[in-house]
């Protein structure tokens, strides 16, 4: 049996849309509502969890990470792997698409893999002390 294949290439999430009805003062509050987010994933998607971090900068900022998988629709790949990110710098949420996967049944084993080569693929070294709460939360999958 060959290893699953994980692509890190952009795509876009079936159940958003580019295109907004909101005037622009609505489209800025609903990007500070996570609920407006949550609203539109789908029901067949899987939560997998929250992890939050900080960027250090000439400041610093937290990152506030919600992982979920949905089941990838086509046969190219199993599962797609985004997140609902809060950005305290910028001040708002926003989609952020990851990675898909082909090659694993469990939506939870598929999750585990892809995170450990997003971390990979953004140079995250589980193995340095300050990075206990990525490995915590890579565990916790």
């Amino acid at each position: 049996m060959s290893p699953p294949a994980i692509s890190f290439d952009n795509f876009e999430l079936p159940f958003t849309s580019s295109e907004t009805s909101c005037d622009a003062d609505e489209e800025e509050s609903d990007s500070t509502d996570i609920g407006s987010f949550e609203d539109q994933i789908p029901k067949n998607a899987v939560f997998v969890g929250t992890n939050d971090s900080e960027v250090d900068n000439w400041t610093s900022w937290k990152i506030e990470d919600h992982y979920y998988v949905i089941p990838w629709e086509g046969s190219e790949f199993d599962w797609a792997l985004f997140r609902i990110s809060w950005d305290d710098n910028w001040g708002r949420y926003d989609w952020s698409t990851d990675a898909r996967i082909k090659g694993v049944a469990d939506p939870r084993e598929a999750a585990r893999q892809m995170v450990r080569g997003l971390f990979a693929q953004w140079g995250i070294d589980l193995s340095e002390a300050d990075r206990r709460a990525d490995r915590e939360f890579l565990e916790s999958i």
